[in-house]
């Protein structure tokens, strides 16, 4: 399958770049990710990833997270997801009626990266999901789209004007925040009629998953992760655009540069406050370089 264009929110976005240069501790720090080793004289994978100047789509312009068209309109909504009630942003139209759902882009570093089970106890498969970290190394792009994040958070306070609304995290290590997205494995229904969809190539590859499907926990859509790697064109290519093809959740690999799309979503913890979090749909990979890092590293250790 390939993809030219993305749809975010019934919109059609050309994807667009801004090259990055990342020096000093950010780039010791990619090092540690991919080797986890710190630099040093003589280490072959440091002077592999120091030859590039350039680490590319770090750019994380908030027109790709909220579209500029639906910032004005966007509204919190109710939506009911098998049984169960949840809140999300949704844009609507001069009529005042909602169109559709708003969907996030952001782009960074894998810093975490689960995207394939592993051994499964029963206790904790109705929490399991699919879950990334991403890191901006300190890309003063990425410390801004996180504070827009907020502005979206702060919507849902006004919202819910009264209740107590949970901050969302944004884990600080070594200096450089991240950014958690996660996508649960499977969703509880409580026995109600749910539209099962089968697991993605490579989302179960040992069968861990399925075995816990019930008639009461199911894999339904709004479970159902897309992944893609994007292909550049040669030089002089008779294709000039980028494409996109299928890709397996086990080629993202922490160092890895992606970008993800989802959506806000709010709901009721256990414990009565209203929790949002960032639940994914898409993950692309956008460049893989770093990937080949740890190979070069193997190859000298």
């Amino acid at each position: 399958m390939i993809r030219t264009v993305w749809r975010t929110g019934g919109v059609t976005i050309y994807r667009r770049y801004i090259d990055l240069h990342v020096q000093g501790a950010a780039l010791d720090h990619l090092i540690r990710l991919k080797t986890g080793h710190t630099s040093g004289a003589g280490n072959p994978s440091v002077q592999y990833l120091k030859n590039f100047s350039v680490i590319y789509a770090l750019s994380i312009n908030f027109s790709d997270l909220l579209l500029h068209e639906q910032a004005d309109s966007a509204v919190v909504q109710e939506v009911n997801v098998h049984g169960r009630k949840c809140w999300r942003l949704g844009a609507m139209d001069e009529a005042g009626i909602v169109e559709h759902e708003i969907s996030f882009r952001v782009h960074g570093i894998l810093s975490k990266v689960d995207l394939v089970p592993g051994n499964i106890a029963r206790l904790r498969v109705t929490n399991l999901c699919q879950r990334v970290e991403l890191t901006g190394l300190g890309s003063e792009s990425f410390l801004q789209s996180i504070n827009k994040v907020l502005v979206v958070q702060d919507a849902f306070r006004r919202f819910f004007a009264g209740q107590r609304v949970s901050s969302w995290n944004f884990a600080d290590e070594d200096g450089h925040s991240r950014f958690n997205c996660t996508c649960l494995y499977l969703t509880k229904t409580d026995g109600r009629a749910a539209e099962e969809v089968p697991f993605g190539p490579g989302v179960d590859p040992l069968g861990q998953l399925a075995k816990f499907r019930t008639s009461d926990l199911v894999h339904t859509a709004e479970n159902d992760m897309k992944y893609f790697r994007l292909a550049k064109p040669e030089q002089d290519s008779a294709q000039p655009r980028e494409t996109f093809y299928e890709a397996f959740p086990a080629s993202f690999r922490k160092g890895d540069i992606v970008e993800v799309e989802g959506t806000v979503v709010a709901f009721f913890s256990k414990n009565g406050m209203v929790k949002t979090i960032f639940q994914m749909n898409v993950v692309t990979l956008l460049d893989a370089t770093f990937s080949k890092v740890r190979l070069v590293f193997t190859a000298f250790s």
